[in-house]
């Protein structure tokens, strides 16, 4: 089935220990055809907005839109920002 990547925006992203925010805007690579990064807005837990590869993202749960990273939220702290 296709998705729209921006139907992502708002999303829950969650690392394996917690809750990291929300999908704020997703990065597209138009030379290539694929999603560069995804821009999340860790909200009062880290005060800021970070990139976090497609890479990272296990499963999507579209229903309850909510995307599961593998990732630790320490590892999060210290993506680079968007």
């Amino acid at each position: 089935m296709l998705r729209n990547v921006t139907a992502l925006r708002g999303d829950v992203i969650l690392a394996r220990d917690g809750d990291m925010g929300l999908v704020v805007d997703v990065y597209f690579d138009d030379e290539r055809w694929s999603v560069r990064h995804l821009v999340v807005d860790t909200g009062t837990w880290f005060a800021s907005r970070v990139l976090i590869s497609p890479a990272s993202v296990e499963s999507i749960d579209w229903p309850f839109r909510k995307v599961h990273a593998g990732l630790e939220r320490e590892t999060v702290r210290r993506s680079p920002r968007g």
